[in-house]
Order: C-alpha cells, then structure tokens, then sequence
C-alpha cells in the first residue's frame, strides 16, 4: 500500500509525551503534538505554543477551536498565535464531548495518566478527581 502523503512531523513536532493525532472537522487538517497541518498539501499550517508536556491538543467538533491542555485557540487567529481562552481545570487531560457536541466533559481518565512503574507506591501520584466537570462547549462556562 502507498501512503498518499508523507508528513515530516517528527521534524516540527513539539514532543508531548502523550501525542495523539486527531482529524479537523472538516477532514481537511489534522493536528498532531502540537502543530496543525494541511491535508491537501502536507504542509504545516503553525505550530503552537507547548504550554504542557503530554496534552498535545484536539479540535472542538463544531467550533473553529483547538484545545491545548488549558488553552483555547481560534483557528481562524492561528497566525496571531492568540489564545482566545485560559480553563485551567483543563490542564493536563483531554476533554471529551458529547455525541451531539453541546456538553464537554473534563476530568482525569485512567487512559490519559502516564504510569511510572518506577514510582513509589507510598505516594498517590495517580490519585485521580472525583468530579467531573461540565462545560457548554459554546462558550466554556
């Protein structure tokens, strides 16, 4: 099989400890540690600031938005390299939406904590929150 386009990202990337990649909602771009791309043209369209080390960022499914741990930017600014709003509870996970994307989920998931098997047991390194909290991903409130 031949890939249909060849992404250097290792060589712009910003090296998040828990990179993933995630496709825009228009299956035109796709962000990956940390730097948006363009899928028609493989090139890199900017690559954002790296405020945390693992949450590499994911898209708003239906705002011109990304997600960086904390931060939110407007991709329609990503040249201003602005960020257009801080939520620190934020910090550290991956938010999750709702099928119909009108609630946002964030709390701490088994899945997205990094486990060090080196680690002293005695300390609650991994003790997760209790809560959830709930966003109106319209205006993060």
């Amino acid at each position: 099989m031949q890939a249909l386009l060849n992404i250097p990202y290792a060589d712009f990337g910003c090296g998040y400890e828990q990179n993933r990649t995630f496709f825009g909602p228009g299956d035109d771009e796709f962000l990956s540690d940390g730097c948006l791309w363009d899928l028609r043209s493989g090139k890199n369209i900017i690559r954002f600031d790296k405020l945390n080390m693992n949450v590499s960022g994911i898209f708003h499914p239906t705002q011109p938005h990304i997600i960086i741990g904390s931060e939110i930017w407007d991709i329609r600014m990503v040249n201003s390299n602005r960020i257009l709003k801080k939520i620190p509870e934020l910090g550290g996970i991956w938010p999750r939406f709702s099928p119909h994307s009108n609630v946002m989920f964030a709390a701490n998931w088994y899945s997205d904590i990094s486990m060090d098997m080196n680690a002293d047991p005695s300390q609650d390194i991994y003790e997760l929150d209790s809560a959830v909290k709930i966003y109106d991903p319209m205006d993060y409130e």
